[in-house]
Order: C-alpha cells, then structure tokens, then sequence
C-alpha cells in the first residue's frame, strides 16, 4: 500500500491492479474450461404422474428390489424349524404354491405372506404356522379330526379338515397346492387320523 503526501497530510491508496494477475483464492466458473451453463444444460426434467416408459421401469425396479429385500429378511426371520413336540416326528411340512394372480393382485406382496405360511403333518398333529409380523401356530391333534376333504382342480388343490372345537365344529382350508401336492398332503393327514380322502374333482 502506497503513502501520498499532500500538503502535510499522509493519505493510503491502494495500488493498481497488475495486468494479468488474478487472486489464487478465488475461482469462477468461467476460469474452468468446460464448466460455463453447466447448471442450464444440466437435464433437470420432473417425473410425470401416472409415470410411463422410462420413469415406470425405474419405480418397477426399485419396488422389486425392496420385495427382494424384505423377502431375504423375511425367510431369515422365520425359523426354518417346525416347533415339535418332544418325542414328535416330522411328516410332510410344504408352503403355499405360487399363484399369479395372486402375485397381480396384490403388486408381488403375496409373496411375503406365501413365505410366512407354512403347513406341516407330525405323527401327532396338523399345524398350521402363519403371520408377517406375529407368528401364530394353530395346531390341531390327528386324533380328533372328523373329515379330510381333497379338492383338485386343473392347475392346483386345498385340503379342507373338520373338527370339532368349542363353538361346536370348525372347518379349515388348506393350500392352494399343486394338485399333486395337495393328494400327498391329504393323504399324510387322513393316514394321521385313522380317516380316508373324500375327493372333489373341480372345473
């Protein structure tokens, strides 16, 4: 900074800029090759609703990758193990089969519920093991079933079981199996309980 003496009085003036010569503290972007309108050709186009091409295979993918996800957890949540009896032994223990309009109906969540549902015959009792969040195990002893009802269908099949309970008979549904699946399951069941299988030949 310079000193300018006028008439005994002492003045500072900054000097002048020297040509070529920037601060090296400070950078613009028209300083950088290259960078000048990065931010205006930069593509910033929103996402329509409903989204379509492009924008609904993205939230596709994704929506697959979560199911993927929950349904790895999901298997490693549930334990792979029946919950016997001591002195029980295991039968025949199969899932629900997969089923795609169940899958369209619900947007693939079927999925986690199929892997939460799991059917099981011991040399004792019917179980049924269900629930995402909280496990419920209906079990039901082989002794006391009544009927073992086989329904089969072109593609897939249900064993349905009565028995009695407190509000006097309960019935329930099993499946939906391969046809041929289902056949084994009813069998292990009625061969349980000292039954034979009624079959229902379905449309």
């Amino acid at each position: 900074m310079a000193e300018i003496h006028l008439d005994g009085a002492v003045q500072t003036a900054e000097p002048e800029a020297v040509a070529g010569t920037t601060d090296e503290n400070v950078v613009t972007a028209t300083d950088v090759p290259g960078t000048a309108d990065a931010e205006s050709t930069a593509p910033n186009r929103p996402m329509t609703w409903p989204p379509t091409g492009a924008d609904l295979a993205k939230i596709g993918a994704a929506a697959g990758l979560v199911l993927m996800a929950t349904a790895t957890l999901l298997a490693r949540r549930i334990s792979s193990d029946v919950p016997l009896e001591r002195g029980e032994s295991l039968k025949l223990s199969v899932r629900p089969r997969k089923v795609v309009g169940s899958y369209l109906r619900s947007a693939g969540l079927w999925e986690l519920d199929r892997r939460a549902t799991r059917f099981s015959v011991t040399d004792r009792r019917l179980l049924v093991e269900e629930g995402l969040v909280q496990r419920s195990v209906t079990a039901v002893p082989l002794g006391i079933l009544q009927h073992v009802v086989l329904r089969t269908g072109p593609w897939q099949g249900w064993v349905d079981v009565s028995f009695p309970s407190s509000s006097g008979g309960r019935a329930e549904r099993i499946g939906p199996f391969r046809s041929p699946v289902a056949r084994q399951f009813a069998a292990a069941v009625a061969r349980g309980g000292g039954l034979t299988v009624d079959e229902v030949v379905e449309d």
